[in-house]
């Protein structure tokens, strides 16, 4: 494990462990609706919540900034905090947005903002995402085998493979 994993896990686990003491509630009295669960990561008049659409955890925070990702439909900008929680919504189709205009992520070893659709993803590495276990996305298949190999990681699965079933498997791995 490099020492620049190294610093991230502790990152992520005293960030973390932080976040669950502190007593985040989400403010609904700027939004118009009156329950915050429907309104959670979309737009309302002009204002974007950058809360996880999925969760609730904050995405803009620096700790965050690796692994948000975000997208665009008809009912605005959702943020979240992780990829997995993306996932999570886009491959439900219970939840997926009908009319998806943009979906992006983080590329893990550039940073550079990629689009999702495009993206490979690697699964049961030993680097956690904010959320324990987790899609690791990159723009290109050369980098997502080169960290699978640095990282132990299970599989490399494109966006088009990835479905709920996968998405349920990552997260309750152990």
């Amino acid at each position: 494990m490099t020492l620049q994993s190294k610093a991230y896990i502790i990152g992520a686990f005293l960030y973390l462990t932080t976040a669950c003491q502190s007593s985040h509630t989400h403010d609904t009295s700027s939004h118009p609706d009156s329950n915050p669960k429907e309104s959670m990561g979309q737009t309302q008049a002009s204002e974007i919540n950058y809360d996880c659409n999925f969760c609730g955890m904050p995405t803009q925070d620096p700790d965050m900034a690796l692994w948000n990702g975000h997208l665009v439909d008809e009912k605005g900008e959702r943020w979240f905090c992780s990829p997995r929680c993306l996932l999570f919504t886009v491959k439900d189709s219970s939840k997926a947005p009908p009319k998806l205009r943009k979906l992006e992520l983080k590329d893990y070893y550039t940073t550079r903002t990629i689009r999702g659709q495009e993206a490979f993803f690697v699964v049961g590495s030993d680097i956690l995402g904010p959320m324990g276990h987790d899609f690791v996305p990159f723009s290109d298949r050369a980098s997502a085998e080169e960290f699978l190999k640095e990282h132990q990681g299970d599989a490399i699965h494109p966006f088009a493979d990835v479905n709920l079933e996968l998405v349920k498997k990552v997260v309750q791995k152990k």
